[in-house]
């Protein structure tokens, strides 16, 4: 796996990455939870919502969609998260860091 300093969460923006997002999610969400479609997670990003992934170097190691809710886009229901096998210690460490940020915390 590539260095941990090398980790990012970033939005998608763009087809590939979507679809990248989309097989993603099916690899490690298997049978009737296999995830989400591409035109969907597409349609959330371009609607303003949180669509991301991580990223070890420039390989998706792990993705997340969430949308907002009303009223006036104060909540989010945290619709699904994805991690590559081997994986999961690069993305916890990545999420803790911002929660950290987020709260004026190191």
């Amino acid at each position: 796996m590539e260095d941990e300093d090398e980790v990012a969460i970033r939005s998608l923006h763009t087809l590939e990455e979507v679809f990248t997002a989309s097989e993603l999610f099916s690899a490690v969400w298997h049978g009737d939870r296999s995830g989400m479609a591409p035109n969907l997670l597409r349609a959330l990003a371009h609607s303003g919502n949180y669509v991301v992934g991580m990223f070890a170097g420039e390989h998706m190691v792990g993705a997340s969609a969430a949308f907002f809710a009303e009223p006036a886009a104060r909540s989010m229901h945290s619709h699904i998260t994805g991690v590559l096998p081997g994986c999961f210690r690069l993305w916890a460490g990545t999420v803790h860091e911002m929660c950290g940020a987020a709260a004026g915390c190191s």
